[in-house]
Order: structure tokens, then sequence, then C-alpha cells
């Protein structure tokens, strides 16, 4: 079997990064709050890090509730 070049490997990753991203628009859609982010982020801050920057734009679970 052949192995993937280096360049295959790039897109398949970036595709991946891609799909994550619109799953995680998804969530936000659905009505992810900031406090259930930041639970994701401290079980898992390697996957839900680098969305972060979300946290100051999620509403509140008090928010959300209305």
């Amino acid at each position: 079997m052949k192995q993937p070049t280096q360049e295959q490997m790039f897109y398949a990753a970036d595709k991946r990064n891609a799909e994550l991203n619109l799953q995680f628009l998804e969530f936000v859609k659905e009505g992810l709050t900031r406090q259930e982010l930041q639970k994701c982020i401290d079980r898992r801050p390697g996957l839900w890090g680098r969305w972060s920057n979300w946290l100051n734009v999620l509403p509140d679970k008090e928010e959300n509730a209305q």
C-alpha cells in the first residue's frame, strides 16, 4: 500500500479541521452556552481550546434559558 504524500496528509488534516469547525458551529446554532464550552475546554483542552475565543461571544446559561 502506497503511503500518502505530505501534501495529501496536509489537505486531509485541513479537511478534518474544517469539519470540526462546522460541527462546532452547529453546537453554537443549537444553543451552546459559555458554561458548556468552558466545561468542554476543561475536560479536553487540546480539542476544545481552539474555540476559547468564543467564551466572550456565547450566552450565559441563564440568558439561554429565556
